[in-house]
């Protein structure tokens, strides 16, 4: 009976160190991602197509966005959230120009980024490849469930190589009425790398609305 008690109590101490040890370390969720150092800035080379139905053309635009981690601020419930600001050029001798703010909201469930009023998911934690999420649950836009497609990838971007990289997607509706495409990329420490949106109404062979991608150029602390 004693050998009996001891035996138990000695497993019980090992599971219960087991438990804290599992409970203290630091685990990856995936936070890394998403880079809110203030004033690091990313350079976005852009390419953006516009489908007019009325004229039934199509015009192709080149040119530059810089994002950068402005400010920190507590909202009216007491959350961090960080405000951003969006430059435009045209190519690497024009000077930038202001175009907006925007905002971000970052902790261990999710990151969100609030453009224009507007409230979208971007991520999900702990990243995982059964993560499945509604990045449109806190605005009235169609729900638009996305994925991981990529986890721990590669990927190079105008001769950039990125080691570790994350894809968040949805699976695109290609018809004869609509085309909905949608990708992100983003690379561990440094944030959003690659955009890839495609919005398009179809009638017939008359095109409304726009492809815009976004691809990285570089980005400073």
């Amino acid at each position: 009976m004693i050998r009996l008690l001891i035996i138990t109590f000695f497993m019980l101490a090992f599971h219960s160190c087991k438990k804290d040890l599992y409970d203290t370390q630091k685990r990856e969720i995936g936070l890394e991602y998403v880079n809110q150092t203030k004033g690091h800035s990313i350079v976005y080379e852009v390419e953006e197509i516009t489908f007019d139905d009325f004229t039934n053309t199509s015009d192709t635009f080149y040119y530059q966005i810089k994002t950068k981690n402005d400010t920190f601020f507590q909202d009216n419930i007491f959350k961090t959230v960080l405000r951003h600001e969006k430059y435009k050029r045209l190519n690497d001798s024009d000077l930038w120009h202001f175009q907006e703010a925007y905002y971000s909201k970052l902790n261990e469930e999710k990151y969100e980024v609030i453009e224009n009023n507007t409230r979208y998911v971007k991520l999900s934690f702990p990243i995982s490849a059964d993560a499945f999420w509604n990045s449109n649950a806190f605005n009235i836009d169609n729900n638009s469930f996305v994925y991981y497609a990529t986890i721990k990838g590669k990927t190079n971007i105008n001769q950039t190589a990125f080691q570790n990289i994350i894809t968040i997607k949805f699976d695109p509706i290609i018809n004869s009425v609509r085309e909905r495409i949608y990708e992100e990329t983003y690379a561990k420490n440094i944030g959003l790398i690659k955009m890839y949106k495609v919005f398009i109404e179809k009638n017939n062979n008359i095109l409304r609305g726009y492809k815009l991608k976004y691809s990285y150029l570089y980005h400073e602390n």
